[in-house]
């Protein structure tokens, strides 16, 4: 399960997910164009429920324009992605 509060954000969303199993999790941020924007998490995790925020910055630390992004979460095999406005 994968969601985004709130959606639209303003000035930060938080992820919120579900771990059935311990994985590698990945989650990472993209634009439109499917440039990747900022890498949140990338490391082993536990089973478990799991929320990581986002301040709309990119992996330098800079502000990213509002506009629509695309979550992409990987656990073990699995990818799921999700879409989320951001508002500024």
């Amino acid at each position: 399960e994968l969601g985004f509060y709130p959606n639209p954000a303003n000035p930060e969303v938080t992820i919120s997910l579900t771990l059935p199993e311990t994985s590698v999790l990945e989650v990472t941020l993209y634009n439109i164009r499917g440039q990747r924007v900022r890498q949140l998490v990338k490391g082993e995790y536990e089973a478990g429920s799991y929320r990581f925020g986002w301040n709309g910055t990119n992996d330098r630390g800079e502000s990213v324009s509002s506009g629509i992004y695309f979550c992409r979460v990987k656990a073990g095999n699995e990818t799921v992605t999700g879409r989320l406005m951001l508002l500024k």
